[in-house]
């Protein structure tokens, strides 16, 4: 009887249902295609990132492990405060006992869940993982952190909030708007209708429709009108139709193989980049085992033992850096990267610049100068940590590329335009660079080119970093001129 009725209903009715039936079914998978995506998604980067917290606390762990420092142990953990999803860490010694814990203020009394090492389970609103600490190729304990789901959950729970509420504002728009429109679309309908019935009737054909609009149903009207006298010429319209598609065809297919060509130059790029940055954190591994094996040499002198523990430490400075290059992209990539706006001293930030870089620049033997040309404002409001870490990558590049000749940082005051900036030169005398390796510069997980990687070493994330450091402060960075 469903159906019946359906058939015989008008077809005024039956265009109202089919829009609310077709508008309320594509809202519905696209919301439950969001939540699923979400959930998904979420579900695969919560045990990822909590992961990546895990592992670089028990880099920094193992030495107190070794050591039996549960001082140094415990105030790393409580640097955990920052993070208030985290609500319990503790790290065990290899026997199992409990070596150092953390738990949130709200928490006391919270118990660590059954996990094994390297693995990671859901409870009900609970995260549990454990990761083992490697020191010197040996496991010497674990860390196991809990993180709370409630935040979580109540962001689903608010997306789907969301969801469900432009889901039935959309259902009540599309009725309204099916409506209105209805009362356009059904006259030329009715009387394209009743014209086709008195044809068939009354077979006189030399009775027209009448012509309403210039829309589809005025070419519906057209259409019918002279479908005898324009078969030839639709047949035409046919075959440029079909001409048409075959070049819609060629050109999508070059454009698909374009971009699988830079799909593959990107896997090329990202490949050489895990190479490239293999080397560079074995490099100072390497280096740390090495001296570390000599510190346990008992005959050497105190001045020795001194010179060890210095290239450990340059070594472990290096190998952090890297790290947190890499952390610094993953963030900026993932757009979970900020940037405070605060009341900062520029002239402060670039002395203490200054004093690193020139460090550097003599180890080269190269002279570097800061040069200030004009009046510069005492305060400005900008991040000083991330001017400080533009600036230092900016000018440690310039350093690192330039042999002979001097290097210098030219900082003014420009009051062109609406807003006025800080614009800081970084001038050298280096070797320079043609357009097309300017071009790749500031693209991720590449330099200028492949000789550059094996004659300087380096990730290559440095600059694109400060790019995306300096737009997020409302700047950019750019080369002014190349070779």
């Amino acid at each position: 009887m469903a159906i019946l009725a359906f058939r015989n209903m008008s077809f005024k009715g039956k265009l109202l249902l089919y829009a609310a039936s077709a508008t309320g079914t594509a809202l519905v998978l696209c919301c439950v295609a969001v939540m699923t995506s979400e959930w998904f998604e979420s579900r695969r980067a919560i045990p990822h990132n909590v992961g990546i917290q895990a592992d670089v606390i028990g880099m920094n762990a193992g030495a107190a492990l070794a050591f039996d420092d549960r001082a140094s142990a415990e105030e790393l953990l409580r640097s955990l405060e920052a993070d208030k999803n985290i609500v319990l860490a503790a790290i065990d010694s290899p026997d199992g006992t409990e070596f150092a814990r953390y738990e949130r203020r709200d928490s006391a009394g919270v118990q660590e869940g059954l996990v094994g090492l390297g693995e990671h389970r859901f409870s009900s609103n609970r995260l549990h993982l454990r990761r083992s600490i490697v020191l010197d190729g040996g496991a010497v304990g674990t860390i196991y952190l809990q993180y709370d789901l409630h935040e979580f959950y109540a962001g689903l729970w608010k997306l789907g909030t969301i969801l469900a509420a432009a889901m039935l504002a959309s259902l009540l728009g599309a009725a309204i708007v099916s409506l209105r429109v209805q009362r356009v679309l059904m006259r030329p309908v009715t009387e394209l209708a009743k014209t086709a019935q008195r044809v068939k009737e009354d077979h006189d054909y030399s009775v027209r429709a009448v012509k309403y609009s210039q829309d589809e149903f005025g070419a519906l009207t057209d259409t019918f009108n002279n479908m005898l006298t324009h078969i030839e010429a639709r047949e035409a319209e046919l075959q440029e139709h079909q001409s048409t598609l075959e070049e819609r065809v060629k050109t999508r297919t070059s454009e698909l193989a374009d971009a699988s060509q830079r799909a593959e130059a990107a896997n090329r790029a990202k490949s050489d980049f895990l190479a490239n940055m293999s080397h560079e954190i074995r490099t100072p591994m390497t280096a740390i085992l090495g001296f570390a094996e000599n510190l346990l040499d008992t005959e050497q002198s105190a001045s020795e033992r001194r010179s060890c523990v210095q290239t450990i430490r340059r070594n472990g400075e290096h190998l952090l850096g890297l790290i947190n290059d890499i952390l610094d992209l993953s963030k900026i990539e993932a757009g979970k990267m900020t940037v405070e706006r605060t009341d900062c001293m520029p002239c402060r930030v670039i002395a203490e610049v200054a004093t690193l870089m020139r460090v550097r620049a003599e180890a080269k033997e190269l002279p570097f100068n800061v040069e200030y040309h004009g009046a510069i404002p005492e305060h400005i409001q900008s991040d000083s940590t991330r001017l400080r870490q533009i600036l230092i990558n900016m000018i440690g590049n310039a350093i690192k590329f330039t042999e002979t000749g001097s290097v210098r940082l030219v900082t003014r005051f420009v009051e062109d335009g609406d807003e006025p900036r800080l614009q800081f030169d970084v001038i050298d005398t280096g070797r320079g660079m043609t357009k097309e390796e300017a071009g790749r510069l500031f693209h991720a997980f590449m330099q200028a080119d492949e000789s550059t990687t094996r004659e300087f070493g380096g990730t290559g994330l440095g600059l694109t970093i400060s790019k995306r450091f300096a737009e997020l402060l409302g700047g950019d960075v750019s080369i002014a001129k190349t070779a």
